[in-house]
């Protein structure tokens, strides 16, 4: 806690004892403290200063303790709240707890056995209020990328469904998570073949190392049937105390008969979060990336040492760089909420990687401008268009739309050799 610091505001009536309490609350350096006489000057400075925490008296002019705390709370601003005051009355004490206050102390006694007191309960309430704001941060990163994946999925809690995202939603034809929340996720698989699922969850509660993966028939809200690769695995929630069940669910209907197909279908949709078969990147607001997993550094050429702190821009190619600027400044106004395109990057080796790129902004409160960057590399498949286009053309005409498509390969070519040609006299 003492790397952090502590700022904290002190209200009370009594200069002399407002003196004192700073002077002790700031002896170890970890805690700094502003005072102030009353609750209307305390909500003035708390709206130009963010404190860690609040100590009040209880009797103050205009505005008492208590007052002052229920306008806090009626802010929404969750702040501790520590009630310090010479009143020990019983009501007094219920009534700030049942308002949101997170501690009470009473006045009196040795001046040194109070404060230190005192002490203790701000430390500990301000770390219990970072760890529950820290909490709730990663349960909406955690959210947000499954939310954004590709994949129906949901997670449930022995058994019980607490969470589905979008595209589960869709796939089995319920109109909002409130219909499964609480559902055993056994509804989702037709009678015949639930047995399987069971038996997949009993082989993952014995395992802490573990994946389950199997052809089932779903079912769906309105009874109609669809055949499906489901895998499960462990995962530990940011909201849940004990390990969770990950459900992925692939539609294999299109599959069903494609031995190889389904096989690639399992290697792309098996995967989650470092995992995960595409690179996956959560950017600020001025593009430079803030998380990502092992797939992006990968396909570049890079460890994740070196991409660290470098943005889009670096790795981006100048043909390429204000397309893209335009698209991420759209989304950082809030004139667009996502976007797609096909942009190159350039890897630790030199060459361009043509990736396909969707991006999603994270609408929860505190993502302050953040985004979500899914990427997939399709250089072969720009290759392959380009090797198509070459079947119909001659040599000139091949060199022309090259260029001018900027392509990346032909034969043993790189973009940069396209580019020396172009520049040669």
């Amino acid at each position: 806690m003492k790397d952090m610091g502590i700022k904290v505001l002190y209200v009370d009536d009594e200069p002399a004892l407002l003196e004192i309490c700073k002077a002790f609350l700031e002896e170890q350096g970890d805690i700094t403290v502003d005072t102030t006489d009353s609750g209307p000057s305390a909500l003035r400075m708390m709206a130009d200063t963010t404190y860690d925490a609040i100590v009040s008296d209880f009797h103050m002019p205009p505005m008492d303790g208590i007052a002052l705390l229920k306008t806090i709370r009626e802010r929404n601003d969750d702040t501790p709240f520590i009630l310090f005051t010479g009143k020990g009355r019983e009501e007094v004490v219920i009534e700030a707890l049942n308002n949101g206050a997170d501690g009470y102390l009473q006045k009196g006694g040795a001046p040194s056995v109070q404060f230190a007191e005192l002490r203790h309960k701000i430390v500990r309430s301000v770390a219990q209020n970072r760890a529950e704001k820290t909490l709730r941060q990663n349960e909406e990163r955690f959210r947000s990328y499954i939310e954004g994946a590709h994949v129906a999925m949901v997670i449930c809690q022995r058994g019980a469904v607490v969470f589905a995202n979008r595209r589960s939603l869709t796939m089995f034809r319920y109109s909002s998570e409130q219909e499964v929340l609480g559902k055993h996720v056994g509804e989702f698989i037709a009678p015949q073949d639930r047995s399987r699922a069971v038996i997949g969850q009993q082989m993952l509660a014995a395992s802490d190392n573990f994946d389950f993966d199997t052809d089932v028939v779903g079912m769906r809200a309105d009874g109609t049937e669809i055949p499906l690769h489901i895998i499960l695995s462990k995962v530990w929630t940011p909201w849940e105390s004990a390990p969770a069940t990950l459900l992925m669910f692939i539609d294999i209907s299109r599959l069903r008969d494609a031995e190889r197909s389904l096989r690639e279908t399992q290697r792309a949709y098996k995967a989650i979060f470092q995992d995960a078969p595409i690179g996956i990147i959560t950017i600020d607001a001025k593009g430079a990336p803030l998380d990502f997993n092992d797939e992006f550094p990968k396909m570049l050429g890079y460890s994740r040492e070196e991409l660290r702190g470098r943005t889009f821009e670096e790795l981006t190619p100048d043909g390429d760089i204000l397309r893209s600027n335009e698209l991420l400044r759209s989304l950082i106004e809030g004139k667009i909420d996502s976007y797609g395109l096909e942009k190159r990057f350039i890897s630790k080796a030199g060459t361009c990687v043509w990736v396909k790129m969707s991006v999603v902004k994270m609408r929860s409160p505190t993502s302050d401008g953040q985004a979500i960057v899914f990427i997939s590399d399709i250089t072969d498949r720009r290759a392959k268009d380009l090797s198509s286009m070459a079947m119909h053309m001659s040599s000139p005409e091949l060199r022309t739309v090259a260029l001018d498509q900027e392509q990346m390969i032909w034969g043993n070519d790189i973009v940069s050799r396209a580019r020396d040609d172009r520049e040669a006299p």
